[in-house]
């Protein structure tokens, strides 16, 4: 149904001589603070795949603290798709299809916590 609807959507625009597209590219930010990449594939397959594009937080792999040497552990960056980790429900056959962009956040959820104790 979903490509039906793509397809005379595009049918529409051609016979209206419309030079650019009807359809609105989506972009998904994932804002929570796991590794895990996160796939749409219903919005995906409604409003085709080269219109979705995603951003998530963390763009390094092994980062953390070192409690023995009170230090942290930089990890190393992410930078293709065949790096990412994907949380459970995305397909295998999908993973590495997407390129994710970074979103920088000035405030971690941890600090965030901690005020909240505190407060």
């Amino acid at each position: 149904a979903a490509e039906n609807l793509r397809q005379q959507q595009q049918q529409q625009q051609q016979q209206q001589g419309h030079s650019i597209s009807l359809q609105w590219p989506i972009f998904i930010v994932d804002l929570t603070d796991g590794a895990g990449r996160q796939r749409c594939l219903e919005v995906e397959s409604l409003v085709g795949f080269e219109w979705v594009t995603y951003s998530a937080r963390s763009i390094a792999r092994k980062r953390g603290f070192m409690h023995p040497k009170q230090w942290v552990r930089f990890g190393h960056l992410v930078n293709t798709s065949a790096e990412y980790v994907y949380i459970a429900n995305v397909p295998k056959h999908v993973r590495g299809e997407k390129d994710y962009q970074h979103t920088p956040l000035p405030v971690r959820t941890d600090t965030m916590v901690a005020l909240q104790k505190l407060l």
